[in-house]
């Protein structure tokens, strides 16, 4: 249900739960796993709003920022008072052209930025705002990372 609340949609990326937090193909992320009521191993889509993705110079807009991960600007989507970016990991840049939009995570900012397509950027998410999902079942189990 996340996902369909909202426009533009949550950013999905499926993963695993390990010792040090959540990994996928595209992105880890360190959180104190056995703190969190999930089990290692266990399957998890991580969430994120595209609000909730910020650039790394701006990542005062995150309550909590995460570390950051490097991206590349895919498409820009002016939208009048915001402007949707659309970003690639160099992992799915080197993915064949159908599973493109696997791994692509959408950034909202400000009209004010200036970005260009195939640029290289450095994100953060705010960790407040990410939410994980049982994979199986679709239902939430951690809202926000400590």
């Amino acid at each position: 249900v996340a996902g369909f609340i909202g426009s533009p949609s949550m950013n999905f990326i499926e993963g695993e739960i390990t010792a040090d937090g959540f990994e996928s193909r595209y992105l880890d992320l360190e959180f104190d796993s056995a703190d969190q009521g999930v089990e290692r191993g266990q399957a998890v889509t991580l969430g994120v709003r595209p609000e909730d993705v910020h650039l790394e110079r701006n990542s005062e807009q995150a309550a909590v920022p995460t570390g950051t991960y490097g991206r590349i600007v895919d498409v820009l989507e002016p939208m009048g008072n915001e402007m949707n970016v659309y970003l690639l990991s160099d992992e799915n840049v080197e993915a064949s052209a159908e599973g493109r939009g696997e791994g692509q995570t959408l950034m909202n900012v400000g009209p004010e930025e200036v970005l260009g397509e195939g640029e290289n950027v450095e994100v953060v998410f705010d960790r407040d705002k990410i939410h994980l999902f049982d994979t199986d079942s679709g239902q939430a189990v951690i809202h926000g990372l400590e």
